[in-house]
C-alpha cells in the first residue's frame, strides 16, 4: 500500500512541559509534527484536553441552532422543535462524547450555553416566563442538565 507523506502527521501525546525531540520519517521523507489532529470526527491535541474539540463542536451546534430558531419560527408543535434540536443540535454535542468528555467546569458550561439558549426560545414559543430559572425550564421540558455527565449515562444532555 502507497501512503502520501504530505498527508501524514504524527502527534505525541503528553502532559509534560519539555517533550522528547524526535523525529519520524516515511521512505525517506520526514512526518511533520501537529499540535493537534482529527480522526473519526474528533480533535486530539497533544495534551489531550480537547478544547479545540469543544470550541469546535460548540461553534457548530450554535450555528446549526441559529438556523432552526430562525427557519423555525412559524413551527407550532414543540414535537417538531424538539426533533429539529435532536436531530441536528444534540447529536453534534454528544458524538463520541465518552471519548473527550469535558473533565474541566469551564468546558461544560461552553456546552451547557447551547442547551439554555435553546430552551430559551423554547420557552419563549409556548409563552412561558423567560425569567424562570433554566433548571424549572430543564423540568418543564423534560430535559437534564449536562452538569449530571456521568460515565453511567454517556450523554451530555437528554
Amino acid at each position: 500500500m502507497e501512503l502520501n507523506v504530505q498527508k501524514c502527521f504524527h502527534v505525541k501525546f503528553s502532559r509534560k512541559h519539555v517533550v522528547a525531540e524526535s523525529n519520524y520519517y516515511l521512505n525517506g521523507t520526514l512526518i511533520k509534527e501537529v499540535n493537534s489532529i482529527k480522526d473519526l470526527g474528533v480533535i486530539f491535541d497533544k495534551k489531550l484536553t480537547f478544547d479545540d474539540h469543544i470550541q469546535y463542536i460548540t461553534e457548530k451546534a450554535s450555528k446549526m441552532l441559529g438556523f432552526i430558531m430562525r427557519n423555525g419560527k412559524e413551527f407550532r408543535n414543540l414535537q417538531t422543535k424538539r426533533l429539529l434540536y435532536n436531530a441536528f443540535v444534540l447529536s453534534t454535542l454528544e458524538y463520541c462524547a465518552v471519548a473527550w468528555r469535558p473533565h474541566y467546569a469551564c468546558q461544560s458550561l461552553r456546552l451547557e450555553r447551547i442547551q439554555k439558549r435553546y430552551l430559551w426560545h423554547l420557552a419563549y414559543s409556548v409563552g412561558k416566563r423567560s425569567k424562570d430559572s433554566y433548571e424549572s425550564k430543564l423540568n418543564y421540558f423534560k430535559y437534564i442538565s449536562g452538569k449530571t455527565w456521568n460515565y453511567k449515562r454517556p450523554y451530555l444532555f437528554v
